[in-house]
């Protein structure tokens, strides 16, 4: 699309496909961050947010 004398581009988003994590998923990230790994290390290796792995480990009674 031209606008004047600059020309528009439109992009697509894509959104990512929400993933379900099992209880013993969950568990294995948990016993991972109790190996001494950082809370973000985590989060970037097992594409998650770091607010999700938190919640994860706040409720880990509750997954168990």
């Amino acid at each position: 699309m031209v606008r004047g004398n600059f020309q528009v581009y439109r992009t697509r988003i894509s959104q990512k496909k929400k993933r379900q994590w099992s209880a013993k998923e969950k568990l294995m990230v948990i016993a991972y961050y109790e190996q001494g790994h950082s809370k973000r290390s985590i989060a970037n290796k097992y594409e998650i947010e770091l607010k999700q792995l938190q919640k994860w480990l706040k409720n880990k009674d509750q997954l168990m």
